[in-house]
């Protein structure tokens, strides 16, 4: 199970990688305040590694990771708020594991390790959908039964499922 956590996770976050970055929401205080604090450093009897390394973590500012990647897909329906929290959830599980054993079949954990994978699958999907354009009916192997929804993700989209459930 782990292993398929970890493939799952590690595929959600490469495919993020491949989208297009949001729009840069740079305010000008935000802009000066970066710009000010670059010269302060400079002018400053601050040696140049730590020169350096502020700078690095300002220019890191400017990149956005695969979570905002994927956050900025929500609000036009082609990634959904729950998916990312999952994604999120199911990759540092996965990848910063403590050790322990295997949840027991019978254990309600591991069902919610499957209905987390099964919700980055849905993620999967419509980072995907997104990237290539699709538009249209899509099986959402996040929700139990597997309904069949439309994408982008609509809120008829939740009357439908519930319906079909």
């Amino acid at each position: 199970m782990s292993a398929w956590a970890i493939g799952v996770s590690v595929a959600a976050e490469g495919i993020a990688k491949l989208l297009p970055p949001p729009p840069a929401q740079d305010n000008d205080d935000f802009l000066k305040l970066r710009t000010d604090i670059l010269k302060f450093m400079e002018a400053g009897a601050y040696e140049k590694p730590l020169q350096r390394r502020i700078a690095g973590m300002m220019k890191g500012l400017d990149s956005v990771g695969p979570k905002g990647l994927m956050y900025a897909l929500v609000p036009s329906g082609h990634a959904l708020d729950e998916d990312v929290k999952a994604w999120s959830g199911l990759r540092n599980q996965a990848v910063h594991t403590s050790g322990g054993k295997a949840p027991a079949v019978s254990d309600n954990s591991f069902q919610q390790l499957i209905d987390a994978i099964h919700t980055v699958y849905r993620l999967l999907h419509m980072m995907t959908f997104s990237l290539i354009g699709y538009e249209g009916d899509f099986t959402d192997y996040g929700s139990r039964g597997f309904p069949t929804r439309s994408f982008p993700y609509k809120a008829q989209n939740e009357a439908k499922a519930k319906t079909a459930v």
